[in-house]
């Protein structure tokens, strides 16, 4: 069972952040993630952590929003999960935050 802070005000869905910069930073990790190959994902990779890094404050939720609500970012996720170690890469990133 989950639980929750007593005092911790929960903040409705639009009440969460995703600034345009924010936007740009998950514009780029997708698209970066989609039409690099795995080997020269490997050397991008202290970037792309970097990246995340800059947008760790955004709701998953709202980063997920970010993606299937623009048409280019949404065709870059069906590329991403074609490819297995892209898609346990993406994984990996959205998933921690997820679970919280």
């Amino acid at each position: 069972m989950i639980q929750f802070p007593a005092n911790k005000k929960s903040d409705s869905y639009a009440d969460l952040t995703c600034t345009e910069e924010h936007q740009k930073t998950i514009y780029e990790i997708i698209t970066t993630m989609d039409e690099y190959g795995k080997l020269s994902l490997l050397f991008k990779k202290g970037h792309l952590e970097s990246l995340g890094a800059l947008i760790k404050e955004v709701h998953p939720l709202k980063f997920l929003s970010t993606i299937v609500t623009n048409p280019r970012l949404r065709s870059c996720l069906n590329g991403i999960f074609d490819d297995y170690f892209k898609r346990n890469g993406f994984m990996d990133g959205i998933g921690p935050s997820l679970s919280r």
